[in-house]
């Protein structure tokens, strides 16, 4: 069935096989795999995504796509979308990794990715844990320089990635810091967001007083809304920023109570 879904992408009725297209067949398996969530279903999803890892017509549409990243009026979207996807079915696919830190390094210096193409390459990179410190550097440089354009989700995402990837750059986080505290005053965030921030800032060992006291006041107002990875990490967040606020607290010890039964062992362990 995934070989026929695979043929039936590419043909794309019968048009001329483009890297968009390479883009769009595997952003549509991987959403297919993972069955339209953000994470893969046990088990029938695991079994699926290692049969799919080793199908021959994947190998040859990586392959394709590979090929056409090194071709004229490439879009951001593109490359963003082609990693996304090899980092949601991890894929495991080095030369085609390799190509698209290429495109997105080229890219980068002609300005042409947006906010959410910057969070998507900088996250799926962080989770493919593949090390490139030029593109990186590009990465963060271009976030800088748009940082005042990001939405709530893509100052998360790309908040969360640099420090997975060990990129403590002040200019950069200091800026992102600008950006989630502008936002915050107007804008909708989900827990996850607020505390995927809260870590990453953490996790560099960046402690913005204004910062802290923004997402506290978010926080705050959500916390009914907290799921146990959430409240873990942003319980794991305050502790490594010796952030004392005790309504905060409070509030995270009441919903944790409410949920314990959600929570796994390593959840319990941050929040304790």
């Amino acid at each position: 069935m995934l070989s026929v879904a695979l043929r039936a992408c590419r043909s794309q009725d019968g048009a001329a096989f483009n890297a968009i297209h390479g883009a769009t067949s595997l952003h549509r398996i991987a959403t297919l795999l993972q069955g339209g969530s953000g994470s893969p279903q046990a088990p029938q999803a695991q079994n699926a995504l290692k049969s799919v890892a080793t199908s021959a017509d994947l190998q040859q549409l990586l392959e394709v796509q590979k090929e056409l990243l090194a071709g004229p009026a490439l879009q951001g979207r593109t490359v963003a979308n082609t990693i996304w996807a090899v980092a949601r079915i991890q894929f495991g696919h080095s030369p085609l990794i390799g190509a698209i830190s290429e495109s997105a390094r080229c890219l980068l210096k002609d300005s042409k990715f947006s906010p959410m193409d910057i969070a998507l390459t900088a996250w799926s990179f962080a989770q493919v844990e593949y090390q490139d410190a030029p593109l990186v550097r590009d990465l963060s440089q271009a976030a800088v320089e748009i940082s005042t354009e990001f939405q709530p989700r893509s100052l998360a995402n790309t908040s969360w990635a640099f420090a997975v990837l060990a990129f403590g750059d002040e200019t950069l986080f200091l800026a992102l810091a600008d950006s989630v505290c502008s936002t915050l005053e107007h804008g909708k965030w989900k827990p996850q967001e607020l505390s995927a921030t809260a870590w990453a800032f953490a996790q560099v060992r960046f402690c913005i007083e204004p910062l802290n006291e923004a997402l506290a006041v978010a926080a705050m107002r959500a916390a009914d809304e907290f799921s146990p990875q959430s409240l873990a990490n942003m319980s794991w967040s305050l502790a490594r920023q010796l952030y004392d606020d005790r309504p905060l607290l409070e509030a995270i010890a009441v919903r944790s109570a409410t949920g314990v039964a959600a929570f796994n062992s390593q959840e319990l362990a941050n929040t304790a």
